[in-house]
């Protein structure tokens, strides 16, 4: 099975890009879980891109003395409209004890609306290098074919100040398609890097197998082609290829006819 090309109305009418996408979160939550190490877990989450959402603390949890007398302040300096990352991701925690997790690893699943317009793809690669800067291994994986002159994996790059080949950069034209993972360390003079692997791909390429560290040592391997193959399976997406196939073979062959003869084949 390959990758299919999800920009082709045909395939966006056998599957919804959201179904795909959150799909993709879903089902590398629970691969990955079949096979962490104790202790860590995998979980899809979902951010809708504002950010935060409030949790209301009144005054009666507080327990304040009844003199309390809060403190007001002056009227904001400015009031901005900020755009936060839309992003379907997967987590993975260690679970250090009871009540403590840290984040280790983070899988971004890029969507077109993570590529349209400057402040969006800013915002989802300030997140992704605030991963990195924290020690968090990352991973993200385009199969989208939409804003294809955009590669978020090169625009990382040039963020955290990596110098670009010029052939490589030009080589992703005839793949547009990638999944990348990085991840923070230390070389033998005790300065910070990045290391990162990337592989490119168009559709009707089969998807790759990437690692993701989870540790210093450990590393995980992200199987992406077995992951997509069983969603489109559960997603019936061959199924309804055949058929969409089938009905617009039968309208052009239709269309055709009328155009000649003006009657409708039977």
């Amino acid at each position: 099975m390959s990758v299919l090309n999800h920009s082709d109305p045909l395939v966006q009418d056998a599957v919804a890009f959201s179904s795909m996408h959150h799909a993709l979160a879903n089902n590398i939550s629970a691969d990955l879980n079949e096979i962490l190490p104790e202790g860590f877990v995998a979980h899809p989450h979902v951010s809708l891109g504002r950010g935060w959402e409030a949790d209301v603390i009144t005054k009666e949890e507080l327990n304040l003395p009844k003199d309390f007398v809060p403190y007001q302040p002056p009227k904001a300096s400015g009031i901005y409209k900020v755009v936060f990352p839309t992003s379907v991701s997967v987590i993975i925690n260690y679970l250090r004890n009871r009540t403590r997790e840290k984040i280790v690893a983070a899988i971004e699943i890029i969507s077109p609306a993570n590529k349209d317009g400057e402040p969006k793809r800013q915002a989802f690669l300030a997140k992704c290098h605030s991963y990195l800067q924290e020690n968090v291994s990352l991973a993200i994986i385009d199969i989208t074919s939409s804003y294809k002159e955009h590669n978020l994996h090169f625009e990382l790059l040039k963020a955290l100040n990596v110098k670009i080949g010029n052939f490589l950069e030009s080589s992703s034209d005839e793949t547009p398609l990638y999944c990348a993972s990085y991840r923070t360390t230390v070389d033998d003079e005790n300065d910070t890097v990045v290391e990162y692997w990337v592989e490119f791909f168009k559709a009707g390429d089969i998807l790759p197998t990437i690692p993701l560290y989870i540790t210093e040592e450990i590393a995980v391997p992200l199987e992406l082609e077995k992951t997509y193959m069983k969603i489109c399976k559960s997603l019936k997406v061959f199924s309804r290829l055949e058929r969409f196939s089938m009905t617009s073979t039968f309208a052009r062959k239709r269309d055709r006819t009328e155009s000649i003869t003006g009657v409708y084949p039977k």
